[in-house]
């Protein structure tokens, strides 16, 4: 079970799995938590279903999981305790203490039958004491049929009954204040007084035995028994079954949504006998299908409008390509501001003693050369998640305020205020998911110390110390860190991370760590390499580096074509020693979140001896 997914589906019936499987071949992440209680487990076929008929329903369920897991999708065996809404979507609490969360839920947790306390006759539901002439009525044909009167439904069983049968009795019971005339017009019987039993002999009911103790030999009994809703966990949300009525009698109850199953309460649908009492398995099939076809649409208006959104917002990927050429301006300036300089200094005669270091922690002008030949230099540090949604820039000008010239091109506004304003103006930009490389390479590993270098709001960190893992997540943001750390506390491994908020161009890790993990930290080059030979340095022995960055050929993905700022895992692995067992360089594609398209992730891999 993971962290968090795109549709939770509570009850796994054929509404709950026909619902889940349309959402699975829609490339949606889904997880199907069953409590094992079918309503129609006593029964032992299912009817009425075009190319399944006369399926036990055990077996149709275990085809429908089965056809679930080809498309990706999961099932859990557990009972859901709560669904609690939040601002990012839902939590979903189980019995057993596990918690996951999801964009939409969808509830198909059915019915329970409230059956009349009568001796002997739960023990044959289901089997010769039946509810529904569809379900069940082909089986019985022929044979002697009673209906036991507990409601206004009545007169209506019992002449659907008597189209199977000639030999139908009306057992008075608790209700018998009904209209006799169509029963007795299509020689119906009606038996006065309460029943007390049905008797059954070498497990096949034989009569119904009234409180007078008459028996009047039956072969079966229908019951119409008031059928309860499944949602007591939703009430926290304010959802409350209302009750069905029948000519003025409550027969049932419901969760009100509309036709396509959406509820009262944003991202929360129903489907089933959940909300619709008379769905035989066929219907509530149909309804489960449209529920997740309808929260799969819901889903891809929500994603194109926040990509929309994103487009528009100053940091987009086109802002991104707009830095780019600014930055091939702001280039070519510098080379003029050169030669003005060497102009200068001969009609002047004056003598400029030129001293540029570079250390460890990323380039700085010297302080008597404030206006040097590198001009306003722009430190990115872009840090993107799965979805490319994280991102730390980092903009440093040297300690004298220096401007480039009046010439210059203007800095694009990536210091640390514009980005913790990014991260503020928007509730979050995790997917919910670790990134697919990490888990990839991870996954098989025995749990230490790990360093997640760029962790933005925290998606790898939280999924590496879930797995047993002691973390150090380092980030620019602030903000970012915050709702990394808020996030832990709920997962409950708020003790297994440590946050450190600091600039990856300056900063030195203080200890060594069995996983040293970077995802799209991009810098440029003149600072790349010091960067990640400290990360290198930072893998104890026997340790994993795994340094991910997007594939700087992979333009057409929508990729920021930021050529000082890309790298490949080629020119990293060429930075390593001999202290590595070691070394994989690879490009790898994988489906690109929320759109229909293939990105590919360069990827370097080295062992530490």
């Amino acid at each position: 079970m993971d962290e968090k997914y795109d549709v939770v589906v509570v009850g796994g019936g054929a509404a709950g799995l026909s619902g889940a499987v349309a959402l699975a071949r829609s490339r949606r992440s889904v997880l199907v938590v069953d409590s094992g209680e079918p309503r129609n487990a006593p029964a032992g076929h299912v009817h009425n279903y075009l190319g399944r008929e006369s399926t036990p329903p055990a077996e149709l369920l275990s085809l429908g999981r089965a056809e679930l897991a080809g498309y990706g999708g999961e099932v859990v065996a557990a009972t859901v305790t709560s669904v609690a809404k939040g601002d990012n979507g839902f939590e979903i609490s189980l019995a057993d203490g596990r918690r996951t969360r999801a964009r939409r839920v969808l509830v198909a947790t059915g019915l329970v039958d409230e059956l009349p306390e009568i001796a002997g006759l739960a023990a044959r539901w289901g089997r010769d004491v039946l509810h529904c002439p569809y379900c069940h009525g082909w089986e019985v044909r022929d044979r002697a049929v009673g209906v036991l009167s507990t409601g206004p439904m009545t007169v209506h069983q019992a002449l659907m009954w008597r189209q199977l049968t000639d030999d139908v009795v009306v057992f008075r019971h608790t209700h018998g204040d009904f209209d006799e005339a169509p029963l007795l017009a299509r020689g119906i019987r009606i038996v006065d007084g309460a029943v007390a039993a049905v008797e059954a002999e070498g497990d096949q009911l034989t009569g119904v035995r009234l409180e007078s103790g008459e028996v009047v030999a039956r072969e079966a009994l229908a019951v119409a028994a008031p059928a309860r809703t499944r949602a007591d966990f939703l009430a926290p949300l304010g959802i409350e079954p209302e009750p069905v009525e029948f000519n003025g009698f409550v027969i049932g109850t419901r969760v009100p949504a509309d036709a396509a199953g959406r509820t009262s309460v944003p991202g929360l649908w129903v489907a089933g006998n959940v909300t619709d009492m008379r769905a035989q398995v066929v219907v509530s099939a149909a309804a489960g299908l449209m529920a997740g076809a309808a929260i799969n649409g819901e889903l891809v208006e929500e994603e194109a409008a926040e990509a929309v959104r994103l487009r528009e917002m100053p940091f987009s990927h086109e802002m991104e390509r707009e830095v780019a050429r600014a930055n091939e301006r702001l280039a070519e300036d510098r080379e003029d501001a050169r030669a003005d300089e060497h102009q200068a200094k001969d009609r002047e005669g004056a003598r400029v003693t030129e001293n540029h270091t570079q250390d460890r922690e990323g380039a700085r002008a010297d302080e008597r050369h404030a206006e040097d030949r590198e001009g306003a230099r722009v430190t990115e540090n872009h840090t993107q998640d799965r979805e490319g949604a994280r991102a730390d820039e980092h903009h440093t000008e040297d300690r004298e305020g220096t401007r480039a010239d009046d010439h210059h091109a203007e800095a694009p506004p990536f210091d640390r205020a514009s980005w913790e304003e990014r991260y503020r103006s928007q509730d979050g930009m995790w997917s919910g998911r670790p990134n697919d490389q990490l888990v990839t390479e991870a996954r098989g590993l025995e749990p230490g110390h790990a360093l997640d270098a760029g962790c933005g709001e925290g998606g790898d960190a939280l999924w590496l110390a879930q797995q047993g893992w002691r973390v150090t997540a380092v980030d620019f943001s602030t903000t970012a860190i915050e709702r990394g750390r808020v996030q832990a506390a709920k997962l409950g491994v708020a003790d297994r991370i440590t946050w450190v908020a600091a600039d990856l161009g300056e900063w030195v890790p203080e200890s060594k760590y069995d996983l040293v993990t970077s995802h799209f930290l991009h810098i440029p080059s003149a600072a790349r390499t010091a960067a990640f030979a400290r990360l290198a340095d930072a893998v104890a022995p026997g340790g994993t580096l795994l340094v991910v960055g997007h594939d700087p050929a992979d333009h057409h993905a929508g990729r920021p074509h930021m050529p000082d700022m890309m790298f490949t895992a080629e020119e990293v692995a060429e930075t390593l020693d001999q202290s590595w067992a070691s070394v994989a360089a690879d490009n790898r594609e994988r489906p690109a979140v929320g759109a229909e398209m293939v990105v590919r992730d360069t990827v370097l891999v080295a062992r530490k001896r």
